[in-house]
């Protein structure tokens, strides 16, 4: 199991205390497993953030709570009408590696809240020092920071129960001939994860 899948996200660096109102950033593919894994950590509210309605809607299905389609960039003005008397949210995971939406997910924290980096981005982004003294914090999150011989059996554990939705991650299943077709249907929205089966090799 890769811990890309999300639950791995769970262990070693955030030990979150729920109730809290996750907002996931960008719900794409490792996003709609962060959604599944704070499910399984029993969050309260989960909002996932995407510009694109079929990944929301996979979203949906994986947990999320709430969904906010951030095409035209109002996704902040909408969390506000979304949780008019919180000031943001107590965790933010940032999905897709852009500097737009790293600073996005910093931005949509409450005061005191943490943000994840798992995105792997090659830019920067402004963070005003002042916003840091409120408590806010960004970390970063390398292969789920999981711990393979603790985690892994806990995991196993989840799958075996039915509690940890990795069959229904598994959109379809394609030669590596359309890999290329694979990568376009993750970016239109309409498969979760495509997984590419080497026959003959």
């Amino acid at each position: 199991m890769s811990p890309k899948l999300g639950a791995g996200r769970r262990t070693s660096l955030r030990r979150p205390q729920f109730p809290a109102a996750p907002a996931f950033q960008y719900a794409a593919i490792l996003a709609v497993t962060a959604v599944g894994d704070q499910r399984l950590a029993r969050a309260s509210r989960i909002v996932a953030i995407d510009i694109n309605d079929g990944k929301l809607d996979f979203a949906r299905r994986f947990g999320a709570t709430d969904t906010i389609n951030n095409a035209d960039g109002s996704a902040l003005e909408q969390l506000a009408a979304l949780l008019p008397d919180r000031g943001g949210v107590d965790y933010s995971f940032e999905c897709l590696g852009r500097p737009e939406t790293y600073e996005l997910a910093f931005w949509v924290l409450r005061k005191g809240g943490m943000a994840t980096g798992i995105g792997i981005s090659p830019g920067s982004f402004p963070i005003v020092a002042s916003d840091l003294l409120w408590g806010r914090t960004f970390q970063g999150c390398i292969m789920g920071s999981v711990r393979y011989r603790e985690d892994l059996p806990y995991y196993l554990d989840l799958y075996r129960r039915g509690e940890l939705m990795l069959d229904e991650l598994v959109s379809q299943r394609i030669p590596l001939e359309e890999i290329n077709e694979g990568y376009a249907a993750i970016s239109d929205g309409s498969v979760a994860r495509s997984v590419v089966v080497f026959e003959g090799i």
